[in-house]
């Protein structure tokens, strides 16, 4: 998954390596704080792609479909 690169893009030059943002955001425990509260999202679509959607419930699943599950 990825979001908002925050301006790292400068005249069509990657500034930030996003796949080395992503082992470093992997490693930092906090980053797990970021993901929504099901007590305040319940059932909203958060995440909705081609043929799927993911709610809150549905992160684990959502982790797993990305190759990136959560232990």
């Amino acid at each position: 998954m990825s979001g908002n690169n925050l301006g790292a893009v400068y005249d069509g030059f990657v500034l930030v390596d996003p796949l080395r943002v992503r082992k470093i955001a992997r490693q930092s425990g906090g980053v797990i704080w970021l993901i929504p509260d099901i007590e305040l999202w319940n059932e909203t679509t958060l995440v909705k792609t081609p043929t799927k959607e993911y709610n809150v419930d549905k992160f684990p699943e959502l982790f797993r479909d990305i190759g990136s599950e959560v232990s």
